[in-house]
């Protein structure tokens, strides 16, 4: 079953309140995403992903299993984590 936007808040909030970090980017609409440089069809511009920076700025893998039994992929784009539902499907 796909998350929900109010389901993938929840998750997001279950991992901030837990590890460190700020959030850098959230939702969007397809104007904003193409300025960031963001894929066409951006689970940003539906409100199903964020973008983390960790503090540290390092890769987690505490993090990424955490993130993982919420039903959150966490993808490590090298500055932030890229957070999104695992049942994401373009579209």
């Amino acid at each position: 079953a796909r998350m929900t936007p109010h389901e993938v808040l929840s998750a997001k909030m279950a991992l901030f309140s837990k590890w460190a970090g700020r959030e850098t980017s959230g939702g969007r609409d397809a104007e904003q995403n193409e300025k960031v440089g963001g894929v066409t069809h951006s689970a940003h511009q539906f409100f199903l992903a964020v973008d983390f920076a960790p503090e540290p700025l390092e890769r987690n893998p505490d993090f990424e299993d955490e993130a993982r039994r919420l039903g959150i992929r966490a993808v490590w784009e090298q500055d932030h984590y890229h957070l999104q539902p695992w049942t994401w499907e373009k579209g």
